[in-house]
């Protein structure tokens, strides 16, 4: 069961980092009106845009592959993760001016990221994890037989 969380977590790291890059590539192209390869001449932008993204993600919990952790404040900690992503990739391009996109590119991305890793992690919850913690917390009263064969059956599933 660990190695099973393990690796969802892994698809889920791995999904964040994609997302993130075709947020910074659609940002740039719907900023600017036309494609250039940003990780050749803004790579220390996206760089640090691809691990400031998933480090906040992981400060809000938003790796925990359950659907109980899903269900529960889900939208509100994703955009206080991206929220507090911006002033902290903000601070960074200040230190590291050589580090840094334009502002219009900045918001696109950020917007793009929400969007994004919103709906990705929805198909994910939906076709990965599934709807199969909800039935953690049932109460059965009696104990007659027709409660527990219902037990049984669920426990089955």
């Amino acid at each position: 069961m660990g190695i099973r969380r393990s690796v969802r977590k892994i698809v889920l790291l791995l999904g964040d980092v994609f997302l993130i890059i075709l947020s910074i590539k659609v940002a740039q192209w719907l900023r600017l009106g036309r494609y250039y390869d940003i990780f050749s001449i803004e790579t220390g932008a996206s760089l640090l845009a691809m691990t400031c993204f998933p480090v906040t993600f992981y400060m809000f919990d938003l790796y925990q592959v359950e659907w109980g952790s899903y269900q529960r404040n889900f939208i509100r900690r994703m955009v206080m993760a991206v929220l507090v992503a911006s002033p902290l990739l903000g601070i960074l391009f200040y230190a590291l001016p050589q580090f840094m996109f334009g502002r219009g590119v900045f918001l696109i991305c950020l917007v793009s990221v929400l969007v994004f890793c919103l709906a990705w992690r929805w198909l994910f919850c939906v076709v990965v994890v599934g709807r199969k913690g909800e039935a953690n917390r049932l109460l059965f009263v009696g104990t007659n037989n027709s409660c527990l064969r219902l037990d049984d059956f669920l426990q089955q599933k």
